[in-house]
């Protein structure tokens, strides 16, 4: 057995001061004996390996300080941004002036950025277009960009895209025809551009442009990013400008219109405070002249009532004035719109005539209805005599804000004359109210062992609903709750002749399906009206608690039973209705096929009965219960009613009346009335 050879190693470390850096290793090859190296060849070989672990340190040394400056670098730009945007927003944050904020703007952009060029174009809704408002050059030989210029939508389709996607683009001058015309890159001397939405609460208010004018120069991501952040401190300067702007306009709209409003407070002549309005209306709405006409329902034309500024000649022609439809296409176009019309330039409009053109001079008018009401009561006039004239927006606030108040005082003037006869007609109605309420049950009839409450509301002083309780004999007792179509005295009066006609046939007729056919041919017997009336009459038997009943067209009526309620014990919210008398459900309404009274000769009422249990509630109702809506315009409906009665069902009966009228008042809030409201709750005790 050979044994293998010796080895023999001698290691050596090679260090530095941050660690060691290598290992020196010297191998021999004869057995038992270490061969040892010269000294100069040991110390080359330490010095080579100290040297490539030095090399490797430095390295990655290095490595760490382009990393830290690269760090430092990126901080240093964040810093510089926020310096430069906290220097915009220092700029304008204490300006109110938009004309100051726009020249702020572009003027520090180019100087903080080191772009060439800086311009802000405006979107004007009015005109629907772009307007290049402010601009700023660094070389005093160039133009801002687009200078002067306005924009309609197709013309820049860059702008167009703007307005769409409100995202920031960028343009290389001549060589991106798609976004700028050729011709117009080239006037403009656009070298690469970078367009930016004015973008502020949603609304593309506007766009801020930047450029160099040499092709070769390009925006860095930073540039874009500074660019950007002051983009969007403009637009909100911008937003925030045009607020102020606004509020000022409305306090002067507010002061202009508090000043005619003391006019007409000052005097309840009509014509002295209208010829005071005409004379006020230039000084406050910076027109020169003012002519007012009212409409004469009864011929149907538009006359001449006042106005200042024109002179003799002028006046005697104003004076006799008359436009019936047709004669004058602007105040039609008043008419059909119900709203103001502006013609700009009257030269060119075909809403004047041409023989008005020339007599009265005029360049520029705006024409604005006077209607209180929903009624056209006449149109005012304002006008423009040296040359064609925009009305702004604050202009035509003022003038219809004075049309407005002139409206009122026509109104006003008109019911002044009729205050003694509106007087006579409410102390008539309030007669007419006291007799209606006398033909309604004084009372509900005792019935023993059951219990009746009733309440009747009218939504005006007089009112189409009624109830009615029909003694017929001992033990039978008829129910009746009608709704006439219309409103007012003339529903009053078709209400006292159905309920008389109902009555009186319910004393002849046993059937309540007989009696409503029989009341429906003395009607169209004698109908010169176009009203109707729906009408749910009941026979109830007070021993056996028989109904028998028929229906004209009425809601029907809700049965609430208590022996199903009680085998709903364990589930009490189940109040889905049925119809008829086919099902175990707590709540029934009380269906039956018919038409409503004074519409159809020969018309057929099914006849229904059912049998009211003990503890058993039977409400009858006019749709002025369920129809009335809140603030949200949702209905009380049948359903809320149900629930009401549910949850009032151990209440004896007047109280659940009583509840019924609470939940429906708290439902609607302020709401007002539209409809009578009638309510019959009927109850069988145990």
């Amino acid at each position: 057995m050979t044994a293998e050879p010796w080895r023999t190693r001698l290691i050596a470390a090679c260090s530095l001061a941050v660690g060691i850096a290598g290992w020196l290793v010297l191998l021999s090859v004869t057995r038992g004996q270490i061969w040892l190296t010269p000294f100069w060849s040991v110390l080359l070989a330490i010095a080579l390996v100290c040297s490539g672990a030095l090399l490797q340190r430095l390295a990655q040394a290095h490595n760490r300080l382009e990393k830290r400056v690269s760090e430092l670098e990126a901080l240093q730009e964040e810093a510089w941004a926020a310096t430069a945007l906290l220097q915009v927003a220092e700029a304008v944050g204490s300006l109110t002036s938009l004309d100051e904020i726009l020249e702020a703007v572009v003027r520090i952009t180019p100087i903080l950025v080191g772009v060439d060029r800086c311009t802000i174009l405006l979107w004007q809704d009015e005109s629907q277009e772009f307007v290049a408002s402010k601009g700023y050059v660094r070389q005093h030989k160039a133009e801002p960009i687009f200078a002067g210029l306005r924009f309609r939508p197709g013309d820049v389709p860059l702008l167009d895209e703007l307005r769409a996607n409100a995202t920031p683009t960028v343009v290389e001058g001549a060589a991106d025809v798609d976004r700028i015309p050729a011709t117009l890159a080239q006037e403009a001397g656009i070298g690469t551009l970078l367009a930016l939405p004015l973008r502020a609460e949603g609304e593309v208010l506007g766009a801020m442009l930047v450029d160099y004018m040499n092709a070769q120069d390009h925006f860095t991501d930073r540039k874009r990013t500074i660019l950007s952040g002051i983009g969007d401190q403009a637009a909100m300067a911008i937003a925030n400008a045009r607020l102020h702007d606004a509020q000022r306009e409305e306090v002067w709209v507010s002061t202009a219109l508090l000043q005619v409003a003391q006019t007409f407070i000052s005097s309840a002549d009509l014509h002295e405070n209208v010829s005071k309005i005409a004379r006020l209306t230039p000084l406050l709405a910076g027109v020169d002249r003012c002519m007012i006409f009212l409409w004469e329902r009864e011929n149907s034309e538009f006359l001449p009532y006042e106005a200042h500024g024109l002179n003799k000649e002028a006046r005697l022609a104003f004076d006799g004035l008359r436009f019936k439809p047709g004669d004058m296409p602007l105040l039609d176009q008043v008419v059909l719109q119900q709203s103001h019309v502006v013609v700009e330039n009257a030269a060119d409009s075909d809403l004047i005539p041409q023989s008005l053109l020339r007599t009265f001079g005029i360049q520029s008018v705006l024409a604005v209805p006077l209607i209180s009401k929903g009624e056209l009561l006449g149109a005012f006039l304002v006008d423009c005599t040296e040359c064609p004239t925009r009305f702004s927006p604050r202009r035509i606030s003022i003038v219809e804000g004075i049309a407005d108040q002139t409206a009122v005082a026509v109104e006003n003037a008109r019911l002044y004359g009729t205050v003694l006869d509106r007087e006579r007609i409410t102390q008539e109605l309030r007669l007419a109210s006291e007799i209606q309420t006398s033909f309604l049950p004084e009372s509900c009839p005792f019935l023993r062992g059951w219990e009746i409450a009733a309440d009747w509301h009218a939504a005006r002083e007089v009112g189409g609903d009624f109830y009615d309780f029909i003694p017929l004999g001992r033990d039978r007792l008829g129910l009746v709750i009608a709704d006439v179509s219309d409103k007012g005295v003339p529903a009053a009066l078709f209400m006292s002749l159905s309920r008389t006609l109902i009555r009186a046939a319910a004393q002849d007729i046993r059937s309540p399906a007989k009696v409503l056919q029989h009341v429906n041919e003395l009607i169209m017997a004698d109908a010169r009206s176009n009203m109707f009336v729906t009408v749910f009459y009941g026979v109830l038997n007070r021993n056996t608690g028989q109904l028998t009943y028929a229906s004209a067209g009425h809601n029907p009526p809700i049965w609430w039973r208590h022996s199903a309620a009680a085998a709903r014990v364990s589930d009490t919210s189940s109040l889905t209705p049925s119809e008829g008398n086919e099902t175990e459900s707590q709540m029934t309404l009380l269906t039956a096929k018919g038409v409503v009274l004074g519409v159809a000769e020969d018309i057929v009422l099914e006849e229904r009965q059912v049998i009211i249990g003990p503890g058993d509630i039977l409400v009858l109702y006019t749709d002025g219960v369920t129809e009335p809506i809140n603030g949200q315009v949702e209905e009380f409906g049948e359903e809320r009613l149900m629930h009401t009665i549910a949850e009032a069902s151990d209440r004896p009966c007047s109280e659940l009346v009583r509840l019924i009228h609470d939940a429906v008042t708290r439902f609607v809030g302020d709401q007002p009335q539209f409809d009578d409201y009638t309510l019959v709750a009927v109850k069988r005790q145990m």
